[in-house]
């Protein structure tokens, strides 16, 4: 409970820094809401059944009636509305939430990452790229561990470091992989053979990415 405060605390000291939190949390409530009022109204439509009981049960006078909606021409566009809404909506969500501003700014937990990625090596390179992927390619993922994460940030509970994939370090890194390199203790190697010896990116080089330049 006194997490929840603090978090709920943090949030309203820092309105013009969390905005882009509470923003996706609230298009997320908005989305679900949109999509229950939908299903409500298609329920709601008249059946084929119901509309010839419904004229069978009083006698009329015979007269033009105007002509309706078929329900599965209403069903489907309002089907089609919605999908099109929600992915409109997440199109736009996954765009803003993707930059670098958003990824250092926006959570608290991101203040000292931030500050150790801002004078390293990797300065340059995006924070989705090493720890998601490639962008929108690595969509699922994405959406997985930044809902995990804006979870986490509301709540006011702390999540563990997300480590890079070793497939991610070389799509970028591939072109060193048989390129000779001295050793600091003057030994000639390749990237590739320590690979196939079974290293990986991380045992040697570490938190890359948020260490100090060299």
């Amino acid at each position: 409970m006194n997490g929840r405060l603090q978090a709920l605390r943090d949030l309203l000291s820092e309105p013009q820094q969390n905005f882009a939190a509470v923003g996706t949390a609230v298009s997320i409530v908005v989305i679900l809401v949109i999509l229950i009022v939908l299903a409500l109204i298609v329920a709601a439509l008249p059946g084929r059944d119901e509309e010839e009981h419904a004229g069978t049960s009083v006698p009329a006078e015979p007269r033009t009636e105007k002509p309706r909606v078929p329900r599965w021409l209403a069903i489907g566009t309002i089907a089609i509305v919605a999908s099109a809404g929600v992915v409109a909506s997440f199109v736009l969500w996954y765009h803003s939430t993707s930059t670098n501003q958003y990824c250092t700014s926006t959570c608290h937990a991101m203040a000292e990452p931030t500050r150790t990625w801002a004078v390293s090596a990797h300065q340059n390179v995006d924070c989705i790229r090493c720890h998601e992927g490639r962008k929108w390619e690595s969509w699922p993922t994405g959406l997985a561990g930044r809902s995990r994460s804006l979870f986490l940030e509301v709540t006011g509970r702390r999540g563990g470091s997300r480590p890079v994939d070793e497939e991610t370090c070389l799509d970028c890194h591939k072109g060193l992989l048989e390129t000779p390199l001295m050793a600091r203790n003057s030994e000639i190697f390749t990237h590739g053979e320590l690979i196939r010896e079974g290293r990986t990116c991380l045992s040697c080089h570490g938190a890359q990415g948020h260490e100090l330049a060299r």
